[in-house]
């Protein structure tokens, strides 16, 4: 569609990350907080493009956690961290999802891909318990069915969530602390007086990220990239077993993409967590991806 704007004569100016730019696109505006902007053709921007790669800093964020986040020996876990047995969902008589069957072992960590309309929000509803046809389904977390008598709570307490609809809809005047200390309640805001130790424990979360000095700021004075860091920490306060990330990286540039990935990979490599990761791109993963289902019409492949 932009090809053929283009062709008609009309001007473009686009806002996009510098590995997303279409044929049409003939000279390039590059900005900085730091740096005077760069104005050249496209052909000269692309000669001197690199992709940000933060890969030396793995180490030193792996460093960070040891003191955070305790290492997980999965004693009591059942293995299997998400078990669908012939899974099937339709509406209206189409079908979303066609026998479904995947087995995810704990400490796993899947890619989940595919197109728009190929089902992957209706599969990740049926994971984080807010889709109904979930009960007419053989579905399992960690060893227990759903639809056998657990609570919400029972399911949220096991996973932690990251969406942008979840950053969407945040109440963006809560505070970076009450954000992060939302998450020991798997509430959009924080309705109850903390533990002196959970205090404690948002404090270090806080400083893990380098928050500590904007503690009481509200959440909308961050940056979309801090915004979402925000959400990673308020998801991993409660140390659950899994982490369900649905396009943890959509709208950010990308040095905070990068930055987001290499955190995603010391949380589960320290942590040993389980990973569920939705995206559109299969270049855009965190590095410890391990396994990768591709969703086409509803309809599953193990890569």
């Amino acid at each position: 569609m932009l090809e053929t704007l283009a062709n008609k004569g009309v001007t473009i100016v686009l806002i996009s990350s510098g590995h997303d730019l279409p044929a049409c696109i003939t000279h390039v505006l590059q900005l900085s907080k730091t740096a005077t902007p760069v104005y050249s053709s496209k052909d000269v921007f692309l000669q001197n493009f690199h992709p940000v790669t933060l890969q030396n800093d793995l180490q030193e964020k792996l460093a960070q956690l040891q003191s955070l986040l305790p290492k997980d020996n999965n004693t009591n876990l059942h293995p299997e961290a998400l078990h669908m047995e012939n899974v099937q969902v339709s509406y209206d008589g189409k079908q979303v999802l066609q026998h479904i069957n995947w087995t995810v072992q704990h400490g796993e960590r899947w890619l989940v891909y595919g197109p728009n309309g190929a089902g992957k929000s209706t599969l990740l509803s049926l994971i984080t318990a807010d889709h109904p046809q979930v009960y007419a389904n053989k579905i399992y977390l960690y060893g227990k069915r759903r639809g056998k008598g657990e609570t919400i709570w029972d399911i949220k307490k096991q996973m932690g969530f990251v969406s942008p609809e979840l950053h969407l809809y945040f109440e963006t005047t809560a505070s970076a602390f009450d954000t992060v200390a939302s998450g020991l309640f798997d509430t959009i805001g924080l309705f109850r007086k903390l533990a002196p130790t959970q205090e404690a424990l948002v404090q270090q979360w806080l400083a893990l990220f380098g928050f500590s000095n904007r503690a009481h700021k509200w959440l909308r004075s961050f940056s979309a990239g801090e915004q979402r860091l925000l959400l990673l920490a308020r998801a991993m306060i409660k140390n659950p077993p899994m982490l369900v990330l649905d396009e943890p990286c959509q709208g950010l540039d990308e040095t905070q993409e990068a930055n987001m990935l290499q955190w995603i990979d010391a949380l589960c490599l320290h942590g040993n967590k389980t990973l569920i990761f939705i995206t559109h791109y299969q270049h855009s993963k965190p590095a410890c991806i391990t396994k990768t289902l591709r969703l086409n019409k509803g309809k599953m492949n193990v890569e």
